[in-house]
């Protein structure tokens, strides 16, 4: 087994075209997809992935529901979604940034087992309460889930004290080399300080007996870096 796997936070509908051509050009066998409108999830996934599926967590003040997808060109035979903890209803965003729920959307083929997630917003990516306490339900739920592969927006920066209790049971394969997944050019605030934001919150993180190889990060398709690897066989 060899696929192709794509994460990438999109922003909603503010980068649909560059995303849209990221997408034809890599080609990959499964596409993570967080905070994408649910209008939009069938004409990402257009004929080339058949296989969909999506979990709201957050309802905009236009009425627009967005959360997380996987796209898939290889049947789906298992999905679950998992919100951390709270209540699976969507909210209305009031507070604007970080008012998503966080939530876990795992999707089984006869390849692979990939988990996408979109987790708690924190002010400067910094740990509260509400986060940590989120990380502990976190990490109950996939304890329970055999082997997989994680992917998505963690919205923890590799070595706090969070991504350490994550890294700690499952492998981060994102290279030490990244030293940041926040667009230089198209995120918010990279814009106002000339890309000197360098956060790596996006992540791949696997159990022992999947091989994640060729990680890399594309530039110029959303606010947040698109992460690109392959998986290779599982271990026996």
């Amino acid at each position: 087994m060899s696929l192709k796997l794509v994460s990438v936070n999109i922003e909603g509908k503010k980068h649909l075209k560059t995303v849209t051509k990221f997408l034809t050009k890599e080609n990959a066998d499964m596409v993570c997809l967080m905070e994408v409108r649910e209008i939009d999830v069938l004409k990402l996934a257009g004929e080339e992935y058949p296989f969909v599926v999506f979990a709201p967590n957050d309802k905009l003040s236009n009425g627009e529901v967005i959360g997380v997808a996987i796209l898939s060109k290889n049947i789906i035979y298992e999905v679950e979604k998992y919100y951390c903890g709270q209540e699976n209803s969507v909210i209305k965003r009031v507070r604007g940034v970080g008012s998503h729920k966080p939530v876990l959307l795992m999707a089984k083929t006869e390849q692979c087992q990939v988990g996408a997630i979109h987790f708690t917003w924190t002010k400067k990516g910094l740990v509260d309460e509400k986060q940590a306490s989120h990380m502990e339900k976190l990490l109950k739920y996939l304890s329970k889930q055999g082997e997989f592969v994680l992917c998505g927006d963690f919205n923890i920066p590799r070595g706090n004290e969070l991504y350490k209790k994550l890294a700690s049971k499952y492998k981060d394969n994102m290279p030490s080399e990244i030293v940041t997944t926040i667009d230089p050019k198209i995120h918010r605030a990279n814009k106002k300080i000339n890309g000197k934001l360098q956060l790596v919150v996006d992540y791949v993180f696997s159990t022992p007996k999947y091989e994640v190889s060729q990680v890399r990060v594309e530039t110029g398709v959303s606010d947040h870096c698109a992460v690109v690897c392959e998986l290779g066989k599982l271990i026996s």
